[in-house]
């Protein structure tokens, strides 16, 4: 675990903590990171670091952030799952895939970056482990979300910067289709769209990540980002778009030199 003090928040980083607390210590976890999701996500999905299931905490990189040290109450989290996918060898990098899932942030801290302040967290964190590079994915219906990951990793597909996938992109793609749907909570029923990276009727009726694509609040703030996943997404699906792109130090220090909201990226590098 590492902790790291921002103002009045504070930034616990644990990596696979299912591995090494005990059982009712999960338990306390996932309870405290339900009771604070409950009002926001609604209904409340049994998946990620929600789920109440033995070992869901085993191959997570959680970030919880606090405002002041425990045990003050959770007003952001983000989890995301560490995929291994032993094929990457063949590509000469590393076998370990950053999914970057839930991220849940307390309406009352909205404004505050701190969505970009969790992703830069859990991003420094990998770049320490592997400093050449690791791939990453996001699964998302939100365009602002889709727009914002192409533009802060590299190489990203699908994202109107880049025209077509590399090989080990599709490869990792067609591994996430076929074995690792429930992690990223894709309904088995989805149909994949290996040119686009569409998953096809992912989001099902009643989810609490459905978003209605022409819904101003969920779009990027460069109308061309907008459109073009606007086009991926069709209206009211259920469709959901997989990125993967990849992400190492040399990039993580570019993005802190160059973007316009550095000042609110605070991973110790």
């Amino acid at each position: 675990m590492a902790t790291v003090e921002n103002q009045t928040y504070s930034f616990e980083v644990f990596e696979r903590p299912g591995k090494e607390w005990s059982l009712r210590k999960c338990r306390e976890i996932v309870h405290e990171l339900r009771e604070f999701a409950s009002p926001f996500l609604i209904p409340l999905p049994d998946y990620q670091c929600l789920s109440l299931a033995p070992g869901a905490l085993d191959d997570k990189l959680l970030v919880i952030v606090r405002q002041g040290f425990s045990p003050y109450k959770i007003v952001a989290f983000t989890s995301s799952v560490l995929i291994e996918m032993p094929f990457l060898k063949d590509f000469d990098t590393c076998t370990t895939v950053l999914h970057g899932g839930l991220t849940c942030v307390s309406p009352k801290m909205r404004g505050s970056n701190l969505t970009i302040q969790l992703t830069f967290h859990v991003w420094s964190h990998m770049a320490q482990e592997y400093p050449e590079g690791f791939w990453t994915t996001n699964v998302a219906e939100v365009i602002s979300s889709l727009g914002n990951f192409g533009i802060y990793t590299r190489h990203c597909y699908p994202h109107p910067s880049v025209s077509k996938p590399l090989e080990v992109q599709r490869r990792i793609a067609q591994e996430i289709s076929l074995h690792h749907r429930v992690c990223m909570d894709i309904s088995p029923e989805a149909v994949f769209d290996p040119d686009t990276f569409v998953f096809k009727g992912s989001n099902l009726p009643g989810s609490c990540f459905r978003k209605d694509t022409e819904d101003p609040r969920y779009h990027h703030r460069d109308p061309r980002e907008t459109q073009y996943f606007k086009a991926l997404l069709g209206r009211n699906e259920g469709n959901e778009v997989l990125q993967v792109a990849f992400l190492s130090m040399q990039v993580l220090l570019y993005n802190l030199a160059t973007k316009k909201d550095k000042s609110s990226m605070l991973a110790k590098l």
